[in-house]
Formats: structure tokens, C-alpha cells, sequence
């Protein structure tokens, strides 16, 4: 959770590129989908009033934490999917891109959090 940090007396979380409204980067070969989702559980359990992110504007102390989770975990799962089907990381990106439709608009992102999933999927 490097880069995050905590004014507990007034419940403000400083999150970083953790939780925010864009979209998550994974543009690191070391990013990991699972690593994200704990971080974001220890983020959940300091249950803050408000998020302050990196970029953007801030938000209540849920909605970011929440809409990073569902979207993490449905390209986890999805893309798990993909990969017991025998199909390719290109081939998962397109199909779990497909299936996002306009949900995720920077395709470059979406992709990125793929890859990192189809690696991790067993």
C-alpha cells in the first residue's frame, strides 16, 4: 500500500493510484491483480469518510474502493474464464475487452489489467 496514507482524526484517505474514478494502471510486467484487490481490502478496513486520489476528484470514503473492486474482480474472472478455455492472453484481451464494451474506456488500461490477470489465472 506504498503511496497511501491515512488522517485518521477526520477518516481522510490519501490513496494514491489505488482508488480514484479513472480507470487502474497496470503498465508495470510486475503488476499484479491479486496484490491490488489486498491492497484494496486494507484500504476498505481504515473505512474512510473520504479518498483523496492521485488524480481526479475525491470521492466518499466506498465508492472508489468498491468501483476498483468490481472491476478488478470481473477481469480476474473473466479473464480466468478465458484461460481454462484454452485461449491465448491476445485472445483473452480481446474477448474480456469485447465484453466491457464501453465500461472501460482506455482500452491501453484495460488491456494492461488483463495480462496481469491471464499471468496470475490458473
Amino acid at each position: 500500500m506504498s503511496g497511501s496514507f491515512m488522517v485518521e482524526p477526520d477518516r481522510v484517505l490519501f490513496s494514491g493510484d489505488l482508488a480514484m474514478r479513472a480507470q487502474p494502471a497496470f503498465a508495470s510486467p510486475h503488476s499484479s491483480l491479486r496484490q491490488w484487490l489486498a491492497s484494496l481490502d486494507r484500504l476498505e478496513a481504515l473505512k474512510p469518510a473520504i479518498i483523496v486520489p492521485s488524480h481526479g476528484p475525491t470521492g466518499d470514503g466506498t465508492t472508489f474502493i468498491t468501483g476498483y473492486r468490481a472491476y478488478l474482480t470481473e477481469i480476474r474472472d473473466r479473464t480466468a474464464a478465458e484461460k481454462r478455455a484454452g485461449r491465448s492472453a491476445d485472445q483473452a484481451v480481446e474477448a474480456v475487452t469485447a465484453a466491457f464494451g464501453d465500461r472501460a474506456p482506455d482500452k491501453g488500461r484495460l488491456a494492461g489489467a488483463i495480462k496481469a490477470a491471464y499471468a496470475e489465472a490458473q
